[in-house]
């Protein structure tokens, strides 16, 4: 199954290879952290469903490739130690969230796949089969299925995943990364610890 991925304006796209959504995990994910992202971007209401949850699609690097729009992409942490999360700078639609060169790992946010590229019940799919992670964070009637944080099933199973990448090396070739320097192909903006705190106030 091949999804075109591109941003809200077009500037941005690439393509997303794999089997089923079962080649990856579903989350939704409703850290303060992944919705402080949202609000900086100015996105929230987009990217954040009712809950304060961001569907994502977890996968890794070698599945996805930017066919166009390099230049246009951004890289951003919360902390600077904290994961880098990837967003493009001409309609600042959120890519997905990454932690090293590599580190077998990939977070597609639901914005940036065009899901409108595969069949209906491949959305569903997707749409049905998800993780409700970070409930902690979480805002209003949470789905049944919510865990208040990371369930262990799915971190052994990102685990298992990154392990199995430093084996075969399946965070290469990377669409974000320069794998001989370890750099991110843009410049890592590290968001100031005060504009962070005051981003978290909106909606903590």
């Amino acid at each position: 199954m091949q999804l075109k991925l591109k941003c809200e304006c077009g500037q941005v796209q690439g393509l997303l290879t794999i089997k089923s959504f079962s080649d990856g995990n579903n989350i939704t994910c409703m850290c303060d952290d992944c919705q402080c992202f949202a609000h900086y971007l100015g996105k929230e209401d987009q990217i954040l469903n009712k809950n304060g949850g961001t569907p994502i699609f977890q996968t890794t690097p070698n599945k996805m490739k930017i066919t166009q729009g390099n230049e246009k992409l951004n890289c951003v942490a919360l902390s600077p130690k904290g994961a880098k999360r990837w967003f493009t700078s001409c309609c600042r639609t959120p890519v997905g969230n990454t932690v090293s060169a590599k580190m077998s790992f990939i977070g597609l946010i639901h914005n940036f796949i065009d899901f409108n590229s595969i069949e209906e019940s491949e959305r569903l799919q997707f749409k049905n089969f998800s993780n409700h992670c970070m409930g902690n964070f979480g805002r209003g009637e949470l789905p049944k299925n919510t865990s208040p944080k990371f369930p262990l099933g799915l971190t052994l199973k990102i685990m298992k995943t990154i392990l199995h990448g430093k084996l075969f090396k399946t965070y290469q070739p990377n669409s974000l990364f320069n794998i001989e320097t370890g750099d991110p192909i843009s410049p890592l903006h590290i968001i100031p610890k005060d504009e962070i705190a005051k981003i978290k106030g909106k909606f903590s």
